[in-house]
């Protein structure tokens, strides 16, 4: 019962984790776009750059960890 009660809490944590980094791809695609958008018609500052470049490195995270996470799947569900 422990077990069954456990899997369930783990489960609805996945399920929580996994809209948390979509929401958070979003905002950052979005951010990264108003960056750039800004870049095309003005010199960003050191700042703006920095945040641009932070913003990156956390979508490439976010697509790594989103690959591992196709990759567990895919070992589950037989494919």
């Amino acid at each position: 019962m422990v077990s069954g009660t456990l899997r369930r809490k783990m489960k609805g944590w996945g399920v929580n984790f996994e809209s948390n980094m979509r929401r958070r791809k979003k905002e950052l695609l979005i951010q990264t776009e108003q960056t750039d958008d800004k870049a095309n018609n003005r010199d960003l500052t050191q700042d703006e750059w920095r945040q641009r470049y932070n913003m990156e490195n956390e979508l490439e995270e976010i697509y790594a960890a989103e690959e591992i996470y196709a990759a567990e799947e895919g070992g589950r569900n037989g494919c």
